[in-house]
């Protein structure tokens, strides 16, 4: 494939943040009588606290004040946050290194407001190999919507047909098909017929094997 550009997503790709946000979902749960199970785990994968609380309400037959679950469950993040470096997968320095070394674009499509996308960039000290990113901030919609790849197609002018999204969950995968962009399943722990991506890999090192 003839590839310019690549696009990464955030959480789950680049940083260790999914179990991180998960474990304190679950924990909140709990203070509504709710004990969440691996199948619960599993679908939270790539999902804001909303669309959560949505299914949980769904699945338990339960009426949880979404505000209030909210709130605790941002305060717990806050308040227990780990360091960025910590987070940052063992894979990720080698390969951003690589794919400047060959000159490729790269990019930042997330979930996650633009803003804090940088502070932890910053904090782990690879903000330098970006040249643009998309937060939640900036497109007003959350993947799986085809919003967040639109913007930065048009806002950084990338030629779809020459753009490459590395997304490691099924949400991420269908916004960047939708918006025309080849994809790369990252499977750290979906399985590759979840993702339903056009390559699926197991590790970021592997890039290399494929651009």
């Amino acid at each position: 494939m003839k590839i310019t550009a690549i696009i990464f997503d955030f959480d789950g790709t680049l940083f260790d943040t999914e179990a991180f946000y998960c474990g304190n979902f679950v924990q909140t749960m709990k203070k509504y009588g709710v004990i969440c199970d691996k199948d619960d785990i599993k679908y939270f994968h790539g999902l804001g606290p909303s669309e959560k609380i949505h299914y949980i309400e769904e699945k338990y037959n339960v009426i949880i004040d979404e505000k209030e679950a909210e709130d605790s469950y941002r305060k717990l993040n806050r308040d227990t946050f780990p360091p960025a470096e910590k987070l940052l997968f063992e894979d990720v320095i080698e390969t951003l290194e690589y794919c400047k070394t060959k000159g490729y674009k790269l990019f930042i499509c997330s979930n996650t407001d633009s803003y804090r996308v940088r502070e932890l960039l910053e904090e782990a000290k690879i903000s330098f190999y970006f040249d643009g990113i998309s937060g939640k901030d900036m497109c007003k919609v959350r993947k799986p919507s085809k919003v967040p790849y639109s913007f930065l197609l048009d806002h950084f002018g990338l030629r779809k047909e020459e753009t490459v999204a590395i997304e490691d969950s099924s949400g991420g995968v269908y916004s960047a098909m939708a918006a025309g962009i080849q994809t790369i399943g990252l499977c750290r722990i979906m399985d590759p017929s979840e993702l339903k991506a056009d390559h699926c890999i197991k590790s970021l090192t592997e890039l290399k094997e494929l651009l």
